[in-house]
């Protein structure tokens, strides 16, 4: 079993993020 990174999980939350809000969390 693969073993997850925080780096894949911030990764997946910046995603989400964008999915829902339609922009990116910075810049």
């Amino acid at each position: 079993m693969k073993e997850i990174s925080r780096c894949d999980v911030w990764s997946v939350g910046v995603t989400i993020y964008e999915l829902c809000t339609g922009q990116l969390p910075f810049g």
